[in-house]
């Protein structure tokens, strides 16, 4: 089990510190048998018994190609990496590299020795899978089983199963894994486990969760364990899992279905280690993978954890009743949270593997960003007349001061944005407990199909909607003279050629985009082109020639209205879900709490895009007329 700094990819992703969940002491769900006055060791045959009758089953996601999406590893023995001639132990104090290690090189290594595989650990690409599928004979999947005392609960005693990965490819990269789980016995009078097992943990992270033996997914005696795809953290059921912070990892696993049970056999660990043995490996102090900054270092061995000595201490301090599982019908917030956290532990192991790389990239994106602020003036404000020349910071800031203090117009906009949300939540809820879905396997717990459909759902309503809700912001920007009035917005959308232009350009930025591999040029040509479609709807008469009005005037002005556009839109559909996970980083709110923040700032934000479209639109109409005015024609190049 190793995670050593995952808590830092939180500082990367938010700049908030993800404060660990409160360890606690779990309490015990049967009685105590007297502390024992000493403690002898079982016979090898009656470990052996007891380690096979409760040996866990491991549950992998199933990959059905190779070097595709899922699961490629399996939890085998040491001589996987032992006695292979492509792996190497270096020892750096010393400056040599042994080929293809034995169990008794590494008892004889230093601590500051690692192991070295075939690869490059920040860049894996396929490389270790297929040196792992390559094997041949494949190495069997295998457990290692040992009873654990701790001399602080002597009333108690661990069965410990812990499991060898090759490779960890989640958010950190790391060559090597050890993992594990235990159950905990009740101890008779020679320390003895008696009776059937109280309690089991299962660790994740740097953590684990804890649960009464009676609620643990069981076949017979041998619980069921499901490994999360990449990290190799051990759930009790299949599902998606929330992490904030070292004790649960930061960010998302995945223990989803299809899966494939794995059956492993039972390795006995012994109590006393021969170093010239077959187990002389577990003496070994340094590092099961090539050393690398941060959390992506190769980890070190079994005995080198808390657990090992203090399996009972370590329990109650690092274990925790539940995990926190993701909806599975999708979460905005929540699913922004998995993919930011994901993207930035990329970057930061790019970073790592070549910092050149990242620190231009980064360097001529902040430069980027930074032009565009300071190359367009922000000041002075026009808030009215909407018809204005305005550069593209006084737009957005004009465009937030009128919708600020014209709120009560736009008021229907925004409530339009919520209630839609809600009904494409609910929609999707509707959905996805329709019989005949689930009667053809498209909504099994097998199918992996829930989220696609729940998507897809919410889209039939959240795409019309979004029309409807830029169609009534253009409407309600019309009429900011006049009192507020619902019935005047409402009738606006439903004449003329607003409302399928607005159709149209929502197909356009967003599903015909969806269809074409390079859907961001695609979209951001769309946007350049058609963005003022609905806006010229007004005062055309077909929705061709509203589309046609756009493109004229734009000429000209492609780039700025593209980016203008673009950089507008990712705000409003951006920073809800970016508030969100903030939220969920910092505080307990339940994903539902969540979405609601999200929402309620994506709905103040849908009309403030709709009259920065507006003042857009007449900001080019000044400056085509300006343009066809002979004795003005250089002041239509000073924007």
């Amino acid at each position: 089990m190793v995670v050593r700094g995952r808590w830092v990819l939180g500082l990367l992703t938010s700049g908030l510190l993800a404060f660990t969940l409160p360890a606690h002491a779990h309490a015990r769900s049967a009685a105590r048998s007297a502390p024992a006055t000493a403690v002898t060791a079982e016979p090898p045959d009656v470990i052996t018994t007891l380690a096979a009758q409760y040996a866990p089953f491991v549950s992998v996601v199933s990959q059905r190609k190779a070097c595709g999406a899922g699961e490629p590893y399996r939890p085998v023995a040491v001589d996987a990496v032992l006695g292979q001639p492509d792996v190497v132990l270096r020892d750096p104090e010393s400056g040599t590299a042994r080929p293809a290690p034995t169990a008794q090189d590494l008892a004889l290594a230093r601590a500051t020795s690692n192991l070295d595989l075939p690869g490059k650990t920040l860049r894996p690409g396929c490389t270790y899978e297929r040196r792992f599928q390559r094997q041949s004979p494949l190495p069997p999947v295998v457990t290692y089983a040992r009873l654990a005392r701790d001399d602080d609960h002597p009333d108690l005693v661990a069965l410990q199963y812990w499991f060898f990965w090759v490779y960890n490819d989640w958010n950190d990269l790391h060559e090597g894994d050890w993992e594990m789980s235990q159950l905990v016995f009740a101890a008779d009078e020679n320390g003895a486990p008696e009776g059937e097992p109280l309690e089991m943990i299962a660790a994740q992270h740097e953590g684990g969760e804890v649960r009464d033996w009676n609620e643990v997914e069981r076949v017979g005696n041998r619980p069921v364990l499901y490994a999360s795809e990449g990290s190799h953290a051990l759930y009790y059921s299949a599902d998606r899992w929330f992490g904030r912070s070292s004790s649960t990892g930061f960010g998302c696993d995945s223990t989803r279905k299809p899966s494939t049970r794995l059956d492993p056999s039972v390795v006995v660990l012994p109590d006393t280690v021969d170093p010239s043995g077959s187990f002389a490996w577990l003496l070994y102090e340094g590092r099961w993978g090539e050393k690398q900054p941060t959390f992506n270092n190769g980890p070190q061995g079994p005995r080198a954890k808390t657990q090992w000595d203090h399996p009972i201490g370590w329990m109650d301090h690092s274990g925790r009743p539940s995990s926190i599982s993701l909806p599975g019908d999708g979460s905005q917030a929540v699913d922004a949270f998995c993919s930011l956290v994901g993207n930035v532990s990329k970057a930061f192991n790019q970073f790592l593997d070549r910092p050149w790389l990242i620190v231009l990239v980064g360097a001529l994106a902040i430069a980027g960003l930074l032009a565009l602020a300071t190359r367009t003036p922000w000041r002075p404000l026009i808030v009215e007349p909407l018809r204005a020349k305005r550069r593209a910071g006084q737009i957005y800031r004009s465009a937030w001061v009128l919708t600020r203090r014209k709120w009560r117009h736009f008021a229907p906009v925004s409530v339009v944005v919520l209630v839609v949300g809600l009904l494409a939540y609910g929609f999707q809820k509707l959905v996805l407990l329709l019989p005949l879905l689930r009667d053809i396997g498209w909504l099994t717990e097998d199918s992996g199909w829930s989220a696609p459909v729940a998507l897809a759902a919410g889209a039939v309503i959240a795409l019309p909607a979004a029309a409807v809700t830029l169609a009534a912001g253009v409407v309600a920007s019309q009429h900011l003279d006049e009192p507020p009035s619902w019935q005047r917005t409402l009738r606006g959308i439903r004449t003329g050629r607003l409302l399928p232009t607005a159709v149209l350009l929502v197909v356009a930025l967003f599903v015909l985009p969806a269809l074409v591999p390079l859907a961001l040029p695609v979209m951001f040509y769309l946007n350049a082109r058609w963005t003022l479609a609905p806006v010229a709807a007004l005062n055309t008469t077909s929705v061709g020639a509203a589309f046609r009005a756009s493109s004229l005037l734009t000429k000209g002005h492609r780039w700025r209205t593209g980016t203008l556009m673009l950089l507008a839109g990712l705000l409003v559909v951006g920073l809800g879900p970016f508030v969100g996970t903030v939220l969920l980083v910092v505080s307990g709110s339940s994903f539902l709490v969540v979405d609601i923040m999200s929402a309620v700032i994506t709905s103040l934000l849908v009309p403030w895009y709709a009259v920065v479209l507006v003042m857009l639109h007449a900001d080019l109409t000044e400056r085509g007329q300006t343009a066809l005015e002979p004795h003005d024609t250089a002041s239509s190049h000073s924007g």
